[in-house]
């Protein structure tokens, strides 16, 4: 449990990184705040679900932390792009619109998935002699986990699943993790989760972005197809986040040059028609 619950919460950072680009980018502020959101929601995460641990100390609070976790997740899958479309309409410095989305986002997921893991440790502790030991694989498991669900999200999912679906694919797993322990308790509300889950699943929002024909989620990046004026024209675009078009086309039929960038090039090479190498 403690290597699943580990290997969800490193995906669901990296996957965080992929939902906030097509609206805010993906700078070295949006990864500052993602990073420093997660590990704060963490350590607030470890702290309170040790003194629940050792207030409690009921197996069942695991299953309800995880069913928890996976209702937030889900929640957050339906409202990050009506939050990320008006975060991203604000006047605020790109650094501020980052962290409050970061916080509002994904925050609350990852301080029930922190709190897990050291009730884990409380309940594995039945005797002082043992505890360093059971302590330690605790945390080994979970940072093997971490380490799972940092390759296994870069190298596969993103490509083979893609982003629409991955974090109802992570609240799916934390749900079916709370099977392990030897409980019965909770099962209509864990049986209730899972039925609204497969609809979530089925039913992903797409991006609130204007002009959207198609988005398209490759192992290097989230690629957005969008219909765009420019310079007076309709243009069909591709970018690969919210802070520059990376091609495009007309969409009347004509061949030529539609971004002024690409028609720089052709420029250069006119100013000396003769020449075999050009440096830009």
């Amino acid at each position: 449990m403690a290597f699943t619950v580990g290997l969800i919460i490193l995906a669901f950072e990296l996957t965080a990184a992929r939902i906030v680009a097509p609206y805010l980018g993906s700078t070295i502020y949006i990864w500052t705040s993602i990073i420093g959101v997660i590990l704060a929601a963490l350590a607030i995460g470890y702290s309170w679900g040790g003194v629940l641990a050792d207030t409690r100390k009921k197996p069942e609070d695991i299953i309800l932390l995880l069913i928890a976790a996976s209702a937030v997740i889900a929640l957050v899958n339906i409202v990050k792009e009506g939050v990320l479309h008006s975060v991203s309409a604000t006047d605020m410095p790109l650094q501020m619109q980052a962290f409050l989305a970061s916080s509002f986002l994904f925050a609350l997921p990852t301080i029930l998935m922190g709190a897990i893991m050291p009730y884990l440790a409380r309940l594995n502790i039945t005797e002082l002699a043992t505890s360093g030991r059971k302590l330690s694989r605790i945390d080994a498991a979970g940072t093997v986990g971490s380490l799972a669900g940092t390759f296994l999200t870069g190298y596969v999912l993103f490509g083979f699943i893609g982003t629409r679906h991955l974090l109802i694919l992570f609240a799916m797993i934390l749900l079916f993790i709370s099977f392990l322990l030897p409980s019965g308790k909770h099962l209509g509300l864990r049986a209730g989760m899972a039925g609204f889950l497969l609809i979530f699943y089925l039913s992903a929002p797409s991006l609130q972005i204007s002009g959207l024909i198609q988005e398209i989620d490759t192992p290097y990046s989230r690629v957005i197809i969008r219909s765009l004026p420019y310079d007076g024209r309709a243009v069909r675009v591709l970018q690969t986040d919210s802070q520059g078009i990376q091609s495009g086309i007309y969409e009347d039929g004509d061949q030529g040059l539609a971004l002024a960038y690409t028609r720089s090039f052709s420029y250069v090479a006119e100013i000396k028609p003769d020449a075999e190498r050009h440096l830009i």
